[in-house]
């Protein structure tokens, strides 16, 4: 095997190298000052967690069907995790298969509910197909795990822009006949305070940065402007016109000036939508949420009296 720092794709990356060093020997402090220098809290990383440390339901029961299936020295191989019934867990689960030299990772599976967090799916990227902090990161973890052989709770803040306070991650390595690990499987949870609230509002929501970019929209607003994510993208591309809702107050509702018309062989309806500008704050960010009122047919708004 290589060494470290002979490997092509971390020859140019110090920091990289740092982090995978001390990660492997259960150090963090270059991964805390990585996260601190980009206004995120520092990483947390447990190895061969017990179950109080397991702070998410279903991160203790995916523990525990992993546990079932394990061989009695606590490893898992590859062949027993495909006999385990995943479909409760696949939306929230990554699988990473190790390339040839340990150093290589590429997402095999990517679960829905993360990539909607996320607003892309990343099955067939590398971990360092993400930004330098994230990519580096979870390469650096992915060897360590791959070196000490052991289950790891990892939690991080994310970047700003993604609609998560903290992500939780339970890696289980998987290994292949010959005692070496072939592949790591994930579950990944998201920590969100504001997105429960917002997808029970049955009225389409949409979360947006200062720069018009959705952040997030509600289980509601995907089904009225027909979208198939609920993340990213510009707000006049996602609603399908412009909204100049930037001379407004943000704590009152308005009426978009511009009317809306649906036509069919037997109709033309046409009406005014009502949209209340809510700010909020979300992981010191100023954000706003976009209520669009009375909407009941696609591209139609009553306005309320």
């Amino acid at each position: 095997m290589l060494a470290l720092e002979d490997e092509p794709i971390f020859r140019e990356s110090v920091p990289l190298i740092q982090m995978a060093t001390e990660l492997a020997i259960g150090q963090s402090k270059s991964v805390s000052d990585s996260f601190l220098g980009e206004g995120l809290r520092p990483a947390e990383v447990l190895w061969s967690p017990a179950t109080p440390q397991l702070l998410q339901r279903n991160m203790v029961s995916f523990a525990n069907e992993c546990h079932k299936f394990a061989s009695k020295d606590g490893t898992l191989t590859v062949e027993s995790f495909n006999n385990i019934n995943i479909d409760r867990y696949r939306d929230s689960l990554v699988i990473v298969s190790v390339g040839q030299s340990m150093f290589d990772f590429t997402y095999e599976a990517y679960g829905a509910d993360i990539a909607a967090v996320l607003g892309r799916n990343l099955t067939g990227s590398k971990t360092t197909d993400f930004p330098e902090l994230i990519g580096n990161y979870f390469t650096a973890l992915y060897y360590a795990i791959s070196v000490r052989k052991e289950v790891c709770l990892s939690i991080h803040e994310p970047p700003h822009g993604v609609f998560a306070s903290r992500w939780y991650r339970l890696s289980i390595p998987l290994f292949g006949a010959g005692g070496e690990i072939e592949k790591i499987a994930t579950l990944v949870l998201a920590e969100n305070s504001l997105r429960p609230g917002m997808d029970i509002i049955p009225a389409p929501a949409i979360l947006i940065d200062s720069d018009s970019r959705i952040i997030y929209s509600n289980k509601s607003a995907v089904v009225h402007f027909g979208r198939s994510k609920s993340t990213g993208g510009d707000l006049s591309d996602y609603i399908g016109f412009k909204l100049e809702y930037g001379s407004f107050s943000n704590s009152r509702s308005f009426v978009e000036k511009r009317k809306l018309c649906l036509s069919s062989e037997e109709q033309l309806i046409c009406g005014h939508s009502m949209v209340r500008v809510n700010p909020v704050i979300f992981r010191s960010q100023n954000l706003k949420i976009l209520l669009f009122e009375g909407a009941q047919t696609r591209g139609i708004w009553p306005i309320k009296t």
